[in-house]
């Protein structure tokens, strides 16, 4: 009974509002879905910021121990400040 009251109804809806109505359901979805895209895209993008930071921050690193290794057999001056211009990346002053 039910059913039937509901189908009759739906049948009485004119054809206008039948399109207005999937075509504002469609709007919406793709609405939703480009939303959600700029999301993942920008979230993507600062995951590859922070990814690429902590590579330089700990190929810096690696290179300032390299660096202070040499000045500890050589005691040349230039060794040093290379040892603290590596310093600056992992410190946050570049």
């Amino acid at each position: 009974m039910i059913v039937s009251y509901l189908h009759k109804r739906f049948r009485d809806i004119p054809i206008a509002r039948k399109l207005y109505f999937t075509v504002g359901t469609m709007a919406l979805l793709i609405t939703i879905e480009l939303c959600t895209l700029w999301f993942s895209v920008s979230t993507l993008s600062s995951v590859r910021s922070f990814v690429n930071g902590e590579g330089l921050w700990s190929k810096a690193q690696k290179d300032a121990v390299y660096t202070l290794l040499i000045y500890a057999h050589s005691h040349d001056e230039k060794d040093y400040k290379a040892f603290r211009n590596y310093l600056k990346v992992p410190e946050g002053e570049i």
